[in-house]
């Protein structure tokens, strides 16, 4: 009796055994997310795009099945990725909006487990440029037959003037000057010739991210320019 026991005893063991083995195989150990770029604490200016890149991992599945995603907590979802054979993810989050950001980075294995990484990003509100007309002014006296003479002068809180870049158009979309680099003190000066006729100049600059902001003029442009006359009235 004593060994039919014993072997009982060994059967109710190894069944043990086998059912633990299984269980611990069947459980599912969450994935790994860690965000290498940003770093917490970061800064942009409003309108800049932010880059970011992270690493993510799972001890059972390649990293190419895992579902990967990126949110803001004011922004919402905002990418949502495949990582590569070595488990990289990145991105550009484009157009944050101003205020401080808790940017997420969610990891999803095909069983539905998860993880995430987070880091916190603070958007600067960044201050228009501004772009003031120096010439031609409305009350001028123009010509068909010579250019007239463009100049405005720039500025920006953020950026230097020589980063800026300014524009000349017409009111119907007609661009006159395109790309002009100020100089150090905010300046451009260009010349375009136009036909005769009234027209509403539109001088427009444009900052490192993108705003802009414009001027206008209103100009008569006459006939071409032509000699002028004198003679001698008195005396005869």
């Amino acid at each position: 009796m004593g060994r039919i026991h014993m072997l009982g005893v060994l059967c109710a063991l190894a069944v043990l055994t086998a059912c633990s083995d299984q269980s611990v195989n069947s459980v599912n150990v969450h994935p790994e997310a860690a965000i290498t770029v940003p770093e917490s604490g970061f800064e942009i200016a409003e309108g800049e795009d932010l880059p970011v890149r992270g690493q993510v991992s799972d001890h059972r599945t390649d990293p190419r099945d895992l579902q990967v995603s990126w949110s803001s907590s004011l922004d919402g979802q905002l990418l949502e990725d495949i990582p590569d054979s070595e488990g990289i993810t990145e991105g550009v989050l484009p157009g944050l909006s101003t205020g401080e950001h808790i940017i997420t980075l969610r990891v999803i294995d095909p069983d539905g487990a998860s993880e995430t990484d987070t880091v916190t990003v603070r958007v600067l509100a960044n201050a228009v440029p501004s772009i003031s007309i120096d010439a031609p002014v409305q009350e001028g006296v123009y010509y068909s037959d010579l250019p007239l003479t463009l100049r405005a002068t720039v500025g920006d809180v953020e950026d230097t003037p020589t980063d800026l870049r300014v524009d000349w158009t017409l009111q119907d979309g007609t661009v006159l000057v395109d790309g002009l680099v100020p100089d150090a003190n905010g300046e451009t000066t260009a010349g375009a010739s136009v036909d005769e006729g009234t027209y509403i100049l539109i001088a427009g600059v444009t900052d490192t991210v993108g705003q802009r902001v414009t001027d206008t003029v209103t100009v008569v442009v006459g006939p071409p320019n032509t000699l002028p006359t004198c003679g001698i009235s008195i005396p005869e």
